[in-house]
């Protein structure tokens, strides 16, 4: 029983591996070539578009606060209303302030007149110098109180720093403000800002004058724009580079603080070869390709660069026209003969 039961094993493995001989001869064709799909390079411009999230700001933006502690007497302008630079907003009481200017007037001007007295004292040696000296100090002393008073009376009119837009207003005529009470908020909003952050292995490619395309909730619009600004340093936290590019709004549709998809070509201009991410082979220092000869199948290093959807882009070790092996890779090794099949030919970078 056990000797009949080991013949029967035998045959069944000589059986096997003449079948699975017959298969490998069938896979590599007449004189062991290996049949596979060929894919040849070719140079071309390639659409690097990304995609980031982004946020909207005003070109300009400040709350508008109070410099001084006082009662509001006038509010001088409307909700939602643009307003030129250096536009009247609002006005705090200052007649305890006008009161202190003008006595303080009144002793500057006196002082003024008895320093110029004993100035003329003092050229026919009526008076000595020490005495002439006191007189003006006096005075400098008092112009010096009038010129601080007459900057507390600006401070009680608040103006328009920019052409901009209020915002909502938050205070009163009668209400008592201080310099940390918020009146309102002036933004410019055209131009915009779109304020967005890209993985810092993007970092070489970013320079100012970069187009961008983005659109906002709700609209199917594209809006364009251009970088303008790039943050010199890398954001520890999250390994991205802040940009801001700025955008046409005249009028007024994009609103600061809204969401935007934003999109760019890192290289608009730049030729590169594109393979299918499936004929590279990693190996321990890199990564290589099989790359087919005079019908020998021989390996290439290669560097990678970019990877978009089921393609890698080759910065080095490849040329335009040459043909890499797509499939087979495990039954080819360096030197297998290789035949193309013809209708799995593949052509490389879309133009």
């Amino acid at each position: 029983m056990n000797l009949r039961y080991m013949v029967l094993m035998a045959a069944i493995m000589v059986a096997g591996c003449s079948t699975r001989g017959t298969k490998d001869k069938e896979r590599q064709g007449h004189g062991g070539v290996v049949a596979v799909e060929v894919f040849v390079t070719k140079s071309a411009k390639v659409d690097f578009s990304l995609g980031f999230a982004g946020t909207l700001k005003a070109n300009e933006e400040t709350e508008i606060r109070s410099e001084s502690s006082g009662r509001v007497v006038s509010v001088a302008f409307n909700e939602g209303q643009v307003v030129k630079k250096g536009t009247l907003l609002l006005k705090t009481d200052d007649r305890e302030l006008q009161a202190q200017l003008r006595q303080n007037k009144v002793l500057t001007d006196q002082a003024r007149r008895e320093m110029d007295r004993r100035k003329e004292l003092l050229g026919s040696k009526g008076i000595s110098q020490e005495e002439y000296d006191a007189a003006q100090v006096k005075y400098e002393s008092l112009a010096a109180a009038q010129d601080l008073i007459s900057v507390q009376i600006a401070k009680t009119e608040i103006s328009a720093a920019f052409t901009g837009t209020v915002g909502l207003r938050l205070v009163s005529e009668g209400a008592y403000v201080s310099s940390s009470t918020l009146i309102t908020t002036l933004q410019q909003v055209d131009p915009i800002k779109i304020e967005f952050s890209v993985p810092e292995q993007y970092s070489g490619y970013l320079k100012q004058g970069i187009p961008i395309e983005f659109t906002v909730e709700g609209s199917d619009r594209v809006f364009r724009g251009e970088v303008y600004a790039i943050d010199p340093r890398i954001e520890e936290a999250t390994r991205t580079i802040r940009l801001r590019a700025r955008c046409s709004n005249t009028d007024g549709y994009l609103l600061p603080g809204a969401f935007a998809r934003v999109k760019f070509n890192l290289l608009t201009d730049k030729e590169s070869i594109m393979i299918p991410a499936g004929a590279i082979i990693p190996v321990l220092n890199g990564q290589q390709v099989f790359v087919i000869e005079n019908g020998i199948a021989q390996t290439r290093d290669v560097t990678i660069g970019r990877r978009m959807a089921g393609e890698v882009e080759v910065t080095d070790g490849l040329k335009s026209g040459d043909s890499l092996v797509l499939t087979g890779l495990l039954q080819i090794k360096p030197g297998s003969r290789v035949k193309p099949q013809g209708a799995g030919n593949k052509q490389g970078a879309k133009e």
